[in-house]
C-alpha cells in the first residue's frame, strides 16, 4: 500500500462531504454520511481531539528538536 494513502483517502472524504453534501470542511463533518443529524455533537468531539493529536504532536517534535539542537551545541563546545 501506497503510504500517501494515509493521507489521501481522508482528504477525499472531507472534500467530498463539504463539496457535494455542502457539510462544513471540517474531519468531524466527514462522519456525516455515517451518523446524519447527530454529527454536530460527534463531530466537535472528533475536531476537538484532531486538535489536541495536532498540538502534542507539534510539542513533541519541538522538545526533539530542543534536545537534538542541545546536544549539538554542547558536542561543538567540548
Amino acid at each position: 500500500v501506497i503510504p500517501y494513502a494515509i493521507y489521501t483517502v481522508p482528504a477525499l472524504l472531507c472534500g467530498f462531504v463539504a463539496y457535494n453534501m455542502k457539510q462544513p470542511y471540517g474531519v468531524g463533518a466527514s462522519l456525516f454520511p455515517l451518523l446524519g443529524a447527530r454529527t454536530r455533537r460527534v463531530g466537535t468531539a472528533v475536531d476537538v481531539l484532531c486538535i489536541w493529536a495536532l498540538v502534542c504532536g507539534m510539542a513533541t517534535s519541538l522538545g526533539q528538536a530542543t534536545l537534538s539542537i542541545s546536544t549539538g551545541i554542547i558536542s561543538l563546545s567540548t
